[in-house]
């Protein structure tokens, strides 16, 4: 989808299904510590912590993963699956969010973080720093 959905907006805007009138929530991921947990991090957030995109693509994936509770995937422009997990979400199931958009809410002060792309997982340190 992220291909067909650039190429369109390279060639005639902005698809016609995205809500251009979102409210902005434009924030970066902030954590205290994070440690490696099974394919991904355990992020330590505050209590409640509001989650944002950590790139702009599409929402694939909204429910429950083994080990990591209530997860939302997001697949990036970029093709990187980006796992968020231990979370209640604040978007739907094929929203387009972007970059520093919010994903949901931390159910505790913990988030886990899962990249992939084409089925490889990804080293997260990339990605969270």
């Amino acid at each position: 989808f992220m291909k067909i959905n650039n190429w369109y907006e390279k060639n005639f805007g902005t698809l016609p299904f995205k809500d251009k009138d979102t409210p902005v929530f434009k924030e970066k991921l902030v954590y205290s510590s994070y440690e490696k947990y099974l394919d991904g991090v355990k992020l330590n957030v505050d209590n409640n912590y509001l989650v944002p995109s950590i790139g702009t693509g599409l929402v694939l994936f909204i429910g429950e993963k083994e080990n990591y509770g209530n997860t939302v995937i997001v697949s990036l422009n970029t093709g990187i699956d980006v796992w968020y997990s231990n979370i209640n979400e604040s978007i739907k199931l094929y929203d387009y969010v972007k970059e520093g958009e919010l994903i949901g809410t931390s159910k505790d002060s913990t988030i886990y973080l899962v990249f992939k792309k084409d089925g490889n997982i990804l080293n997260y340190e990339e990605y969270i720093h």
